[in-house]
């Protein structure tokens, strides 16, 4: 849950995932996002590097990959925890604390308090997207929660509103 809220993963990027390819003393992991041929270095911030050493100590510090289903269940040859295990799991996790939580719900939390939070710190969108590892602006900005469409609607029609008071240069 970690993993895939604080880095704002695909669940295909968060299986994907190799041991070899994760520098845990460095802060960083190779990913390849959706339509990608070529994998890239994405940073890991220091509760991600924590959850994948805490889950380590359970999995192993083998060569594989980072998130390994138990048992031979699975289709995957190598062990590797696949899409629909990841599904499951999230969604009982959600249920154990009475939350409907869903894969692709995390992502989108993870994208919308990027584009908030990162607004506020002075990041530009453009930095945003490439967090978020789509193609364009327009498709990450579908990502902004619905839920607070009304005051941020009614704060952005007020600022447009005081601009009535002040006083214009007339050419």
């Amino acid at each position: 849950m970690t993993v895939l809220f604080c880095l704002g993963l695909r669940v295909s990027e968060l299986v994907g995932l190799n041991l070899e390819d994760t520098d845990l003393d460095r802060g960083n992991t190779w990913i390849k996002g959706k339509g990608r041929k070529e994998r890239e270095l994405v940073p890991l911030p220091a509760p991600v590097v924590t959850a994948i050493r805490r889950y380590l100590v359970y999995r192993g510090t083998t060569a594989g990959p980072v998130f390994q289903s138990r048992g031979n269940r699975g289709k995957s040859r190598d062990g590797r925890l696949e899409t629909r295990s990841v599904l499951r799991i999230v969604r009982e996790l959600g249920q154990r604390v009475g939350l409907h939580v869903w894969c692709h719900g995390l992502r989108h939390t993870s994208i919308t308090t990027a584009i908030e939070r990162g607004q506020q710190a002075g990041v530009g969108l453009d930095q945003i997207r490439t967090f978020s590892r789509h193609r364009s602006l327009a498709t990450m900005l579908i990502y902004r929660d619905e839920h607070d469409r009304d005051r941020t609607y009614r704060t952005l029609a007020d600022v447009v509103a005081s601009a009535l008071n002040e006083p214009r240069n007339v050419m």
